[in-house]
């Protein structure tokens, strides 16, 4: 499963572009949009530069199909991937 994180103090956000092109509605939830294939293959092909919102730095990470559980966590905006595998707690 692919995730789109942002690696950057600030916030998830992505462009209005982004959004046009990928055609996300700008009320979709979080968890909806990180999800999103379009966005993922859109960032993986030409790069997030592009379709980064304000204050954010987008990456695509990777878990494993086996994860049974996964939560984005954040720090002032920056984020990382807690997800489980087998009980045991991973990051990312």
């Amino acid at each position: 499963m692919k995730i789109v994180l942002n690696k950057c103090y600030g916030g998830f956000d992505i462009s209005e572009r982004a959004y046009e092109i990928c055609n996300i509605d700008p009320d979709a939830l979080p968890s909806e949009i990180r999800i999103n294939s379009a966005l993922i293959e859109l960032i993986e092909s030409v790069g997030a530069e592009p379709y980064n919102g304000r204050c954010a730095k987008l990456v695509v990470v990777e878990i494993p199909t086996e994860t049974t559980d996964w939560e984005v966590e954040e720090y002032d905006g920056f984020e990382w991937l807690t997800y489980v595998i087998d009980g045991k707690i991973y990051h990312k």
